[in-house]
């Protein structure tokens, strides 16, 4: 599809947007009540899943069609869920009472560990309905964060080339991989956003707006529609990658200084974000 058109978001709740794409669009956005905390993955079938936020304990939620209950691991004393696929298999991680974090798969009640070897902090992030997974895993003696693809009972070790740390965040269907990455130090220490294709190729995702430092990539869909959140002088902001084309995201009533953090999209286009609570939204091209 050629891209000609100026993007017009006819936005609900006042979100702000400015960038063109192939042809117009609008995002509708759902503000939640009660206690539901920030959802990190959708599927398809509009079933979420995040953590709580508050409170003595942080609890793993799963929500769909207004009702929210949690995911309860046994020995656990803080659990969050970050991806979940279109069967309602869900990952996470959670901490156990010897204070090792480890990642999870929860599916229909039973629990399987997914702790890359001689780790004892590992998160798994994402999930795709072929079951791969991609997370993060610290390493015990730099205590550096590296990324790692789970596929079939096997560890792949992800790292951006060059890179401090590398966080992968979540892998559609395709197999295509995205997340952040840090690099530099100093003043010159930022995170960038990454693209991991499958034929082994990472690419470096930026945003172009102005005065941008630092990406950092938190969703794709099957269609390569990739969502995430920046940070610039004035706050934290989220946006939309379609097709290359960026598109600036400011939840209603929140200010950048407390951030826009929109953190992934489902193949029909519905996403998660966080601003000064929770929010639903439909990406409509």
């Amino acid at each position: 599809m050629k891209v000609n058109a100026l993007l017009t978001l006819s936005m609900l709740l006042g979100w702000t947007v400015s960038c063109p794409i192939a042809e117009a669009a609008s995002l509708s956005v759902t503000s939640l009540s009660g206690a539901i905390g920030r959802l990190q993955a959708m599927n398809n079938f509009n079933q979420a899943v995040g953590a709580t936020v508050g409170g003595d304990e942080v609890e793993a939620v799963f929500y769909q069609n207004g009702v929210t209950s949690t995911i309860q691991i046994p020995g656990s004393i803080q659990t969050e869920a970050f991806g979940i696929e279109n069967n309602a298999r869900v990952v996470g991680s959670y901490t156990d009472k010897t204070l090792v974090t480890h990642g999870y798969i929860y599916f229909q009640g039973n629990v399987t560990n997914i702790d890359y070897p001689d780790a004892t902090f590992t998160q798994a992030w994402g999930i795709n309905d072929p079951q791969q997974i991609v997370g993060n895993f610290r390493d015990p003696d730099t205590h550096l964060q590296h990324g790692f693809l789970y596929n079939k009972g096997k560890f792949t070790q992800l790292d951006v080339p060059g890179a401090v740390s590398t966080w992968p965040r979540k892998i559609n269907n395709a197999g295509v991989i995205v997340g952040y990455f840090t690099s530099g130090s100093g003043p010159g220490f930022h995170s960038h956003g990454f693209l991991y294709d499958t034929s082994g190729n990472f690419t470096k995702i930026d945003v172009p707006f102005a005065g941008a430092t630092d990406t950092f990539l938190s969703g794709i869909n099957s269609s390569g529609t990739m969502v995430g959140y920046y940070v610039d002088a004035d706050g934290t902001h989220g946006f939309a990658d379609v097709g290359g084309r960026f598109v600036n995201l400011d939840a209603p009533g929140t200010p950048a200084g407390i951030g826009t953090f929109a953190f992934s999209i489902n193949d029909n286009n519905a996403t998660t974000a966080y601003g000064l609570g929770t929010l639903l939204g439909n990406l409509i091209q």
